[in-house]
């Protein structure tokens, strides 16, 4: 029974296995990226606490405020479409908070990231769970969350060199690895979006 049960596990792995570098990589651009903000902000805009403080705040109200929003559009459309404008709309926000030159830049940037989070977030959460057998969905998702994980363990060793190297370097390439991820979820076919034992509005 329990090598069926592996079995079983493994091949849905397989099943999903197209996901997972996308797992690891977006978490990586994260990791990238997260490390290099407060000092980006204090030395280069010379942003107080209270003024980097309230730019995360603008960031997080707008993912917030979008979420339910943005799930009933995933509901309609599907997850493709959504993933790759929030990929894209997140690889054009992080570009561009690595050029900026002043807190109000910061502010819009930080909200258009918000944004992008509010698409990727039920699309993705929609996409990996509808990929996975019900029987099997904590495991399946224990080991999905590892590989996110790993990202989020390697991103601030690359983001950190990176930054002492050139201080906007983070950003570009936290901003390239989103972009490769928008290409690959546009170029994927969209029956690969469909739930597990049925299809997904707008996955075509």
């Amino acid at each position: 029974a329990e090598l069926e049960s592996l079995s079983a596990v493994l091949a849905n792995l397989r099943r999903a296995g197209w996901l997972i570098p996308g797992m690891f990589v977006q978490m990586l651009a994260l990791g990238i990226v997260l490390p290099v903000m407060v000092p980006f902000a204090r030395q280069q805009l010379h942003l107080s606490q209270a003024e980097y403080g309230f730019m995360l705040l603008v960031g997080g109200a707008v993912t917030v405020v979008c979420l339910i929003p943005m799930s009933r559009v995933v509901d309609r459309l599907g997850s493709k479409h959504m993933l790759i404008l929030g990929f894209a709309l997140a690889a054009a926000a992080v570009a561009l908070l690595g050029l900026s030159h002043a807190e109000a830049d910061l502010l819009w940037r930080a909200a258009v990231l918000g944004f992008s989070y509010a698409l990727v977030l039920p699309a993705w959460n929609g996409l990996t769970v509808g990929k996975i057998e019900e029987s099997r969905r904590g495991l399946l998702l224990g080991v999905f969350m590892t590989i996110e994980g790993l990202g989020i363990a390697v991103g601030p060793m690359l983001g950190g060199a990176l930054y002492t190297w050139h201080v906007q370097a983070p950003f570009f390439l936290a901003s390239a690895i989103l972009t490769a991820v928008a290409v690959f979820y546009a170029v994927m076919p969209g029956h690969r979006f469909a739930a597990q034992g049925g299809g997904t509005h707008g996955d075509r």
